[in-house]
């Protein structure tokens, strides 16, 4: 949202609203062709609340009161319009990757505060999902610096690995995996060393 860092004098919320309400009514109404506008609303904000999170599309579509088939498709519109990233498990069989759960990352944290109404970071900081939303913030920096050098981010998760928190994702060209350890901190490794990454403090306040 680059207007956002150019004008200090944006109000955030009032700019998410117009991006939300523009979003809908031209992607979702007149180009995605969904008719019920407040329910796929209803439905980014339930995939809002699960960022950093495997996806499970019943699960989804239980809460958000629609079919399976529904939640992937609408799933599917928010990868395509990059509101969201699905992040693939990794494995040395490629056709392994397809029919494991990914994992789903919002790539605008910012957006995804807005639409679960968490009014300001300190409030965000002390909140439940905290860890959840600095995860989603740290993989979107990386996976947009891919993008933005015209490259496919080589960005997977290794599962059933560590703690029950833990997150790993794994660039293979750089052979580095960062992944967070049981206390929240990030750390990677990188031919075979271990080492801090990005700050030293549980969110990252150190950077």
């Amino acid at each position: 949202m680059p207007e956002l860092y150019a004008d200090e004098e944006v109000q955030w919320e009032v700019y998410y609203r117009s991006y939300v309400d523009t979003y809908l009514q031209r992607d979702i109404r007149d180009l995605a062709q969904v008719a019920d506008e407040m329910q796929f609303y209803n439905f980014m904000t339930i995939v809002a609340a699960h960022t950093a999170k495997p996806v499970v599309y019943q699960e989804l579509a239980d809460a958000a009161g629609i079919s399976a088939p529904t939640a992937k498709k609408w799933l599917s519109i928010l990868v395509s319009s990059h509101i969201i990233a699905l992040v693939q498990p990794y494995h040395n069989n490629i056709l392994k990757r397809v029919v494991k759960m990914p994992l789903l990352h919002f790539l605008d944290t910012g957006l995804a505060a807005y639409l679960l109404k968490w009014g300001n970071p300190e409030a965000l900081e002390r909140g439940a999902m905290s860890g959840a939303f600095f995860e989603s913030y740290v993989f979107s920096e990386i996976y947009k610096s891919y993008l933005n050098a015209g490259k496919e981010p080589p960005i997977f998760y290794i599962s059933g690995q560590g703690s029950k928190g833990d997150r790993p994702a794994v660039l293979p060209e750089r052979d580095i995996v960062s992944h967070r350890d049981q206390e929240g901190r990030f750390t990677r490794k990188e031919r075979g060393q271990k080492f801090p990454c990005l700050g030293s403090g549980r969110y990252g306040r150190d950077l």
